[in-house]
C-alpha cells in the first residue's frame, strides 16, 4: 500500500502533512463510495477544514463529530456544575453514540494537530463525566473524548461495509484512529471570581491607612474627617477556597494592621492589640498581589498595603521596608 501524503487547506493556506506520525490528530476514514461531507469549522480556532481524499485510503475528517459551543466556559470559584451541554453531530447523516469523557488536558489541541500555550494558572475539580468544582481563579484547560460505542460502529459498517481500512496509512501511525474510535477537542475555561471594592482612606492627622468593603465605614470616616482615596482593590467574596485577612487593632496608638497569618494575630493579641475579626478576603489567584510596607520611623500609620508597585518603589526609596505580599487582590 502506498505512503499516504495529505494536504489540508487552512484560511487560504496550504499545510502538508508529512510522514511523521500525528497521532494527536481527531480522524475518521471513509472509502471512496461514501457520499461527500460538507467541510466544518474549527470551534477553538477558526480555521476551516475540508475532507482530504487519496484514492489509495478513503477520506480523513479532520474536524471533531460533536459540538461544544453551548459548553460553559467561564465558571466562578467555589460553582459546581457539569458540562453537559455536548451535541453529537451526524457522521454521513448517522446520529453517532458512545460516551463523552472529560480530562484535565495536556494542552494538545487534537482537534488541528496543534500544541496550545499551557494555561494553568486556574484550578478545577474535574471528574470523567464532566462534573465540575472550580477552586482557583484563572484558566484552565480541559479536554473531551468521545468514544464511538461498538454498537454504532457495528451499524455504520452494514450500511458502508468498506467504511473503514484495517491498514494504517504510514503517515498516521496507530490503526486505531482508522477505526474512528474517537474524536477530542480541546477547550480554555476561564475561572472568575466574585468581588466587591476594597476601599481605602487616609487619616491625615495621624498618617494611617485604612482599609474595608464597608461603604458605612468609609462614610463614616469621611464624616470623621478621613481622606477617600478610591477603590483600593477588588476583594473576592467568601468562598472555601479564599484565605481570610484578619484585621488587629491597637487602642493605644489607634493603629490597624492586616494580615493572613493567624500566629501574627495571636502575637500582637499577646501585646495588648485588639483582634477585629475577618476584615476581607484573599484571592485564589496570585495574579494581583498586595505589598506590604513598614515605616520603622512612625508610631502609627506604620503599615502601607498596595497594589502598586510604583506606590512601592516609592516608599522604599523614602525609607520604608518591604516586607513582601500580604494577600491578593482580586
Amino acid at each position: 500500500m502506498k505512503e499516504w501524503h495529505g494536504m489540508v487547506l487552512a484560511k487560504n493556506k496550504k499545510i502538508m502533512i508529512s510522514t511523521i506520525p500525528l497521532v494527536i490528530l481527531s480522524l475518521v476514514c471513509f472509502k471512496e463510495n461514501l457520499p461527500a461531507q460538507a467541510s466544518t469549522k474549527s470551534l477553538d480556532t477558526g480555521e476551516s477544514f475540508t475532507e482530504v481524499y487519496n484514492g489509495d485510503n478513503g477520506f480523513y475528517l479532520n474536524s471533531p463529530f460533536y459540538d461544544i459551543s453551548k459548553v460553559s466556559k467561564s465558571v466562578y470559584v467555589g460553582e459546581s456544575g457539569a458540562f453537559n451541554q455536548v451535541k453529537v453531530l451526524p457522521i454521513y447523516n448517522m446520529t453517532p453514540k458512545g460516551s463523552v469523557n472529560f480530562y484535565q488536558n495536556t494542552a494538545t489541541n487534537n482537534l488541528i494537530g496543534a500544541t496550545l500555550p499551557s494555561l494553568s494558572t486556574g484550578t478545577i475539580a474535574l471528574t470523567q463525566g464532566g462534573q465540575y468544582t472550580a477552586q482557583k481563579a484563572g484558566t484552565a484547560t480541559v479536554a473531551l473524548t468521545y468514544m464511538l460505542s461498538s454498537d454504532f460502529k457495528k451499524e455504520l459498517l452494514s450500511k458502508y461495509p468498506d467504511a473503514w481500512t484495517n491498514i494504517a496509512p504510514t503517515s498516521y501511525g496507530s490503526p486505531d484512529f482508522m477505526y474512528a474510535k474517537y474524536s477530542n477537542q480541546t477547550f480554555y475555561v476561564t475561572i472568575k471570581e466574585h468581588t466587591v471594592p476594597l476601599y481605602r482612606m487616609y487619616n491625615p492627622n495621624s498618617g494611617e491607612h485604612f482599609y474595608t468593603e464597608n461603604s458605612f465605614e468609609r462614610d463614616s470616616l469621611v464624616k470623621s474627617g478621613w481622606n477617600y482615596e478610591g477603590i483600593s482593590e477588588e476583594s473576592p467574596i467568601k468562598t472555601v477556597y479564599n484565605q481570610a485577612v484578619y484585621r488587629v487593632y491597637n487602642p493605644n496608638a489607634g493603629d490597624h494592621f492586616y494580615t493572613e497569618n493567624k500566629a501574627e494575630v495571636a502575637h500582637l493579641v499577646s501585646l495588648g492589640w485588639r483582634a477585629e475579626g475577618i476584615a476581607f478576603y484573599s484571592s485564589t489567584s496570585t495574579q494581583t498581589p498586595i505589598y506590604r510596607l513598614y515605616n520603622p520611623n512612625a508610631t502609627v500609620g506604620t503599615h502601607f498595603y498596595t497594589q502598586s508597585s510604583a506606590e512601592r518603589d516609592s516608599l522604599v526609596r523614602a525609607g520604608w521596608n518591604y516586607e513582601g505580599t500580604a494577600w491578593y487582590g482580586g
